[in-house]
């Protein structure tokens, strides 16, 4: 229907018009009404002419006008509101509402996230009383309760390995015997004058103890020249690591076969994680 006061048209079922704020159930239209039949002059539709017309539709133009921009609407019922009247009324609140629960659900979602990347790895042994961890460049090639062994493999083979040996301690004096057993297993071979055919092959070692995770070890580092050019041995090959624990031994060897950064890294990674935990173990 139309407004019957300014003839815009209105929403189906409602009294009240949103242009003028009439409301059509209560509006009287005004005795004077909006036209008039008095006569005036005129020219022809298609050009002058001096016939006088009599315009029986002439709108009364001393009807003060509308401004539609200064209207005050009256008020809209309650039986008359919907859910777009209450968002335009509260939408600070609805917009502040929602922005502080948007807030809320990424800040739960993080730390739900970080909960779950800092939670504590079950530390279980791996070997005997022993935990360690591993990365994922390094591939278990071999693994009982005796020995376990991992590998790196690269485009020239091998790049570097762990393994690790577990025995009953039956020697006082575990940790001389095996670290020079190892310096037999990679003395270099010698010419009659007792010197080193292959000066590359000549070694050079270091021993001393450490404590990791509240275990004491005993280490020794053998280095190698890294090329003809230089002639100091920097290049860390063979990393020994050694101690007795409950009665058992623990051999751990450390091998990076083309001194690469990241082989070491990952090689260090490992021997910080070296844990001895006490639990009861089944004899196998």
């Amino acid at each position: 229907m139309r407004c019957p006061k300014c003839g815009a048209f209105m929403e189906q079922g409602k009294d009240v018009c949103l242009m003028c704020g009439t409301n059509a159930r209560t509006y009287v239209p005004q005795n004077n009404g909006g036209f008039n039949n008095n006569n005036r002059t005129s020219d022809g539709m298609f050009g002058s002419g001096t016939g006088t017309a009599t315009n029986t539709f002439t709108k009364n133009y001393n009807q003060p006008k509308v401004d539609y921009r200064n209207v005050q609407l009256a008020p809209v019922k309650n039986g008359e509101r919907d859910i777009f009247d209450f968002f335009s009324e509260n939408k600070k609140v609805i917009t502040t509402t929602l922005f502080i629960l948007f807030v809320a659900l990424l800040s739960f979602i993080g730390y739900k996230y970080y909960d779950s990347r800092m939670k504590d790895v079950e530390e279980v042994p791996l070997v005997r009383h022993l935990y360690f961890e591993v990365d994922d460049s390094l591939e278990m090639v071999k693994g009982n309760n005796g020995s376990v062994s991992y590998n790196k493999t690269g485009k020239k083979g091998t790049e570097c390995s762990i393994n690790i040996q577990i025995g009953s301690s039956t020697s006082e004096n575990h940790v001389e015997e095996w670290f020079d057993d190892r310096k037999k297993s990679l003395m270099p071979e010698l010419d009659s004058t007792g010197k080193a055919i292959n000066d590359l092959d000549a070694f050079t070692e270091q021993q001393s103890e450490l404590t990791l995770n509240e275990s004491s070890w005993h280490y020794m580092n053998i280095f190698y020249r890294p090329d003809e050019k230089t002639e100091e041995a920097s290049a860390l090959r063979y990393k020994y690591l050694t101690t007795v624990y409950k009665g058992y031994y623990y051999n751990i060897t450390l091998i990076n076969y083309t001194n690469d950064s990241t082989c070491n890294a990952s090689l260090d990674n490992f021997a910080r994680t070296l844990k001895f935990i006490n639990v009861k173990l089944e004899d196998k």
